[in-house]
């Protein structure tokens, strides 16, 4: 069950228990809120689940952009080696080919520099939604108290 879900349900459980009179207190069945807190429980490893994933996500996209890179600079020394053996076009062979490993660079790095802005911002709302379940959960912990 979503962290949300249950937190709702907490919710409704409180602002729809038995009012004591003439209190700002309730009346709440032990079993149903040890059950939604159970819930709360379960649905907490998603979360840290799905950090998880994101964190693996950034690691193969930064993996595919080192192994894109490298394949890109070993094609390029390649390609330096084949034209450097052509003595007429020696020269302007070493320019294409500092030319391409500097464009290879560049490509990499942003590709490099892609990844970590899509795994940051991934983890980003992976943390946002982490601390607003944490807050839901210390405000619900908070109401509880308050009604003893």
């Amino acid at each position: 069950m979503e962290i949300l879900t249950v937190m709702e349900r907490i919710e409704n459980l409180v602002t729809g228990s038995f009012r004591i009179p003439l209190t700002d207190k309730v009346v709440i069945s032990e079993n149903d809120i040890l059950e939604l807190v159970d819930a709360l429980r379960s649905a907490l490893p998603d979360e840290v689940e799905q950090a998880c994933r994101i964190v693996k996500e950034k690691q193969k996209v930064l993996q595919a952009a080192q192994e894109e890179a490298e394949h890109v600079v070993k094609e390029t020394k390649n390609y330096i080696e084949r034209i450097a053996e052509e003595s007429e076009i020696t020269k302007l062979a070493n320019e294409q080919a500092n030319d391409i490993l500097q464009q290879a660079r560049k490509v990499a790095r942003e590709i490099r520099l892609g990844a970590n802005d899509y795994a940051d911002e991934l983890l980003a709302k992976t943390l946002e939604n982490m601390q607003a379940v944490m807050q839901a959960v210390h405000n619900a912990r908070s109401e509880l108290k308050s009604m003893k």
